[in-house]
């Protein structure tokens, strides 16, 4: 931008004749402020959100007891999912002494609701 492209701009701000205008002006300004600004180069801090259906792994959770429970995702949300434990994995559960979860009797699933998108991993 020449100088005298970025006076004659500077001029309008600064005679602007409604809010409207000066609304309008901030609205470009920060669209090409979106483009001129650097992407991250990596998304590798991102976590990934799983969909519904997915077969997942317990890890990084607490309790403890829960990691390596496997299961399927039955609802997913912005950072939290509900894991339909599949029956072995219910039944590792069950056989904890804690007080918790209480498993049914003869269950073959379990829901665990609420867990962060960061303690599961897809199921290999």
């Amino acid at each position: 931008m020449s100088t005298t492209t970025f006076e004659t701009a500077a001029a309008f701000v600064a005679e602007a004749d409604s809010v409207d205008q000066l609304r309008t002006l901030r609205a470009l300004c920060e669209e090409r402020i979106a483009r001129l600004s650097p992407r991250p180069e990596s998304t590798a801090t991102m976590v990934r959100i799983p969909s519904v259906g997915e077969r997942v792994r317990l890890q990084k959770i607490r309790p403890q007891y829960l990691i390596g429970l496997t299961g399927i995702i039955t609802d997913a949300r912005r950072t939290r999912v509900d894991v339909a434990l599949d029956a072995e994995s219910t039944a590792r559960l069950a056989a904890t002494r804690q007080t918790r979860f209480a498993v049914p009797p003869g269950a073959t699933t379990f829901l665990i609701e609420g867990a962060h998108v960061a303690s599961i991993a897809p199921q290999d």
